[in-house]
């Protein structure tokens, strides 16, 4: 804390005001709020700063980006952090943790963290990646301090939460799975209140993770219809990917439906209403203005996108019925809704 008049949180300006006012603001300021402290730091599209060749709209478009890492954001060099958090970091390789998480993570979470800033949770009771973040990795100090056991913190914001529920589901028609059905049933993962025990049949099961040469873990699990009849056998490798204005989860799937008997069907991501179809995917609103970007990356003959307008709307993969087939997807969330973003999808 300082002397004078304490300024607004920086780590939540995306959560705050709109790309184009911040950048009308930084621009000119005055013009905005007449009177205000802010300075003018910017002459004719030119900086004061040698940074990124003096150019105004890439400083302001960095600071942006710096920004939306939210409150988790690393520090600027030579600040640190008060406390003595028990921060757990993560190296050259990735680093893997079982504990408690928060934000229905389930009872048997982990933690993957990347190196570069990307981390996921992954519930391997109902097999899904509950949600993405950004920024630095987890404060584990509720779970290891005094006599522990509580969720540790995210150190830094969600950028991606896919639907709730296990993502997998068989039918023997090719009328689309009741999702929201299968999420909340015990049998698929669903979390047990604590006055109730669940005796039914499993029909998900998770059966490890390996680790590749670099440390990257991929979970192989399974799911059955709602009878026990049919099956499909799934080996998930998520790994986080980075561009210069948006974070981005790639989920590749090694799926072997030689006992699916029926349609297998994946669901990738839920939206509020209208999507706009782009080659291999769609872009798909979010709530404030934002979006999130699903693209197929690999060629697989018999697959088809369900994407409809509506309210609580799934992005749905209908796959090949049989065999032994690899799925391959990008999962990007973007600061706007913004077509002209889209160019700069690609991985760093």
């Amino acid at each position: 804390a300082g002397g004078g008049t304490r300024g607004p949180d920086l780590a939540l300006t995306d959560r705050r005001v709109r790309h184009d006012w911040y950048t009308r603001w930084m621009h000119n300021p005055q013009r905005i709020v007449p009177g205000t402290k802010m300075p003018q730091n910017f002459t004719d599209g030119v900086s004061v700063s040698k940074l990124l060749d003096s150019n105004a709209d890439a400083q302001i478009e960095a600071l942006w980006i710096y920004f939306s890492l939210g409150p988790g954001l690393p520090l600027p060099s030579g600040i640190v952090p008060p406390g003595k958090a028990l921060v757990l970091n993560v190296g050259d390789r990735p680093e893997i943790l079982r504990t408690f998480m928060p934000d229905g993570a389930g009872t048997r979470p982990i933690a993957v963290g990347y190196p570069g800033g990307g981390s996921f949770a992954f519930d391997s009771h109902a097999n899904r990646v509950v949600y993405a973040w950004e920024g630095n990795f987890l404060d584990v100090t509720p779970v290891w301090n005094a006599r522990g056991g509580n969720e540790a913190k995210l150190l830094g914001p969600k950028y991606f939460t896919p639907p709730p529920g296990v993502p997998w589901a068989l039918t023997k028609e090719n009328g689309t799975p009741n999702f929201a059905k299968q999420a909340e049933d015990y049998a698929y993962g669903a979390p047990v209140p604590f006055s109730k025990i669940f005796n039914g049949p499993m029909r998900t099961h998770f059966h490890g993770y390996a680790l590749d040469g670099d440390g990257r873990p991929t979970f192989t699990y399974s799911v059955d219809d709602e009878k026990g009849t049919a099956r499909v056998l799934v080996a998930e490798t998520p790994v986080p990917l980075k561009a210069s204005i948006a974070s981005g989860l790639q989920r590749s799937f090694a799926v072997d439906a030689t006992q699916a008997k029926g349609t297998v069907w994946l669901q990738v991501a839920s939206y509020s209403g209208k999507p706009r179809a782009i080659p291999g995917g769609f872009v798909l609103p979010q709530p404030n203005d934002r979006a999130i970007v699903v693209k197929l990356l690999n060629s697989l003959p018999g697959s088809k996108w369900l994407a409809p307008e509506g309210k609580k709307a799934l992005a749905i993969l209908q796959l090949p019925a049989e065999g032994k087939y690899d799925v391959k997807l990008a999962i990007w969330s973007l600061p706007r809704d913004d077509d002209s973003l889209l160019s700069a999808l690609e991985p760093k």
